[in-house]
């Protein structure tokens, strides 16, 4: 389940919603003013690796896997990938971070 951050238009305020799926998400409302007028972030994702190096993760050394998780996803779910994912895990794929991170 994912957690997005999204920032209220109205007020401002930086907040999280765990959403129960990936698709419609046009219900989110500011806990602070109630408004429907928010925008949801460019998120970083983070994860930890411990111990020896594993076949699992050696995968995140080869830049062909960057996204596959994603498109898997896409194609599991049956949902058409949009084609701003599609350009971002090919930029990714050549070394060009996605516009609005700050990494």
């Amino acid at each position: 389940m994912p957690i997005y951050e999204y920032q209220c238009k109205s007020c401002c305020l930086d907040f999280e919603v765990l959403h129960r799926s990936f698709i419609d998400h046009s219900d989110t409302q500011c806990p602070d003013c109630n408004t429907y007028d928010v925008e949801k972030k460019i998120s970083l994702s983070s994860f930890k690796m411990t111990g020896k190096s594993s076949p699992s993760s050696e995968k995140f050394s080869d830049s062909s896997d960057i996204g596959r998780n994603v498109e898997e996803k896409f194609r599991t779910h049956g949902v058409e990938m949009p084609e701003s994912v599609r350009k971002t895990i090919d930029d990714a794929r050549g070394g060009q971070m996605p516009k609005g991170l700050d990494i």
